[in-house]
């Protein structure tokens, strides 16, 4: 049974090309989703703190501390639906070209850096 280093190289390449497409088009969107929501929930946080002090102001009440806390939560409510998966996908078109050439590019320069070498190890065969 012979050895087909070529053939071989060709599914790695066909397999690691596969993995890194699904990792830029759905493991990054997912990571950027859950960070931007993290903070979201962070600085509602924040904002419910800033919130609860007016109650300790004078003129404050839980009138204002209610409807402070209201807009903090439709803000968050608001950043959270803006870092949504769905909504990543939702950009212009210069957009779309950044993504797919950080999809297409990497794989293509590998496998022709590859095929540069092997190019380079057959002239040095008889």
């Amino acid at each position: 049974m012979p050895f087909h280093l070529w053939r071989g190289y060709n599914r790695l390449f066909l397999v690691l090309a596969i993995v890194w497409a699904i990792c830029c088009a759905v493991l990054y969107p997912m990571q950027r989703q859950f960070d931007g929501q993290e903070r979201a929930i962070l600085q509602n946080d924040r904002d419910i703190k800033l919130c609860q002090q007016l109650i300790v102001e004078p003129g404050g009440g839980f009138q204002m501390m209610a409807d402070c806390i209201k807009r903090t939560d439709d803000d968050m409510y608001n950043a959270m639906a803006l870092y949504s998966y769905r909504n990543f996908w939702i950009f212009d078109v210069a957009y779309w070209q950044l993504e797919v050439s950080a999809i297409i590019v990497p794989p293509l320069f590998v496998y022709s850096l590859a095929m540069a070498c092997r190019w380079i190890w057959r002239g040095f065969k008889s």
